[in-house]
């Protein structure tokens, strides 16, 4: 009896074996998603979209838009630039919900929605830090919704990688998440920090922190021909008031920080 109970279970243990091998192998051998750019009609025509509404802060035609970003990705899901679009109208429709007539609990779901899309942008475009730093804070924003630590502190570690392979942009893009908590936590003080290194690693100099004038950065944006400075730095197509966005959030930070 006892022997046939053994053949069982060896019977059970390697028939297990085998099937968490097969999984195994199944995904591990998985065909990799590569990146194929879109260049239909739906597609053309939905990302200009994107950027007539973005500029013209047009909130109010959020889901329009992006209903149409949905059906070019659905019709080619391999194309980044589609997802990061998504994902961008998503946060976008999240950080100024204050222009909403009734907010509603299920606003929240634009977090979830928003780093699912940028995460697809991440894997099939890991060369460009921005959806590193997009999905790193959306990380953060999903866990401080719901309470979830491990997300949070995952999002925050990848946020510091992206600031890490482009800081003139993603010092900002973390540093703006981290301003929204309490003046008085450490994690405000970081965020402060992020925004004055900005400033350093754009200007190329330092500056007095206990007496802070900018002024002078002016200058530099005649001199300035660096095509990767004037889009991070400056203000520029894609984004035509960066400049003036950036110090209007440092201004916000600073009056009540200690240690300007």
């Amino acid at each position: 009896m006892k022997i046939k109970n053994l053949s069982i279970a060896i019977s059970f243990l390697t028939i297990l074996s085998f099937c968490i091998g097969c999984s195994f192998f199944a995904t591990a051998f998985a065909p990799e998603k590569k990146a194929e750019i879109s260049t239909t009609e739906l597609a053309t025509s939905a990302k200009t979209k994107f950027w007539e509404t973005l500029h013209g802060g047009k909130y109010e035609e959020i889901s329009k838009v992006s209903s149409l970003l949905k059906a070019a990705y659905l019709e080619n899901s391999k194309d980044p630039e589609l997802a990061a679009y998504i994902g961008f109208l998503h946060i976008w429709r999240l950080s100024e919900r204050s222009r909403l007539k009734q907010i509603l609990p299920e606003i929240t779901d634009s977090a979830v929605l928003s780093r699912k899309y940028f995460g697809e942008a991440v894997s099939l475009d890991p060369s460009d830090a921005r959806y590193l730093g997009f999905h790193g804070i959306l990380m953060m924003t999903e866990g401080t919704i719901h309470d979830d630590q491990y997300l949070i502190r995952k999002g925050y570690y990848q946020g510091l990688e992206a600031m890490n392979q482009w800081p003139k942009v993603n010092l900002f893009t973390v540093g703006y998440v981290l301003g929204g908590n309490p003046r008085s936590s450490k994690r405000f003080e970081e965020a402060v920090e992020m925004m004055k290194r900005n400033v350093k690693v754009c200007a190329e100099k330092s500056f007095d922190r206990n007496d802070p004038n900018f002024e002078s950065l002016l200058q530099l944006r005649s001199r300035e021909n660096r095509s990767l400075y004037l889009y991070a730095c400056w203000n520029n197509q894609i984004a035509p008031y960066n400049f003036q966005g950036f110090f209007q959030n440092l201004e916000i930070c600073l009056p009540n920080n200690r240690i300007v």
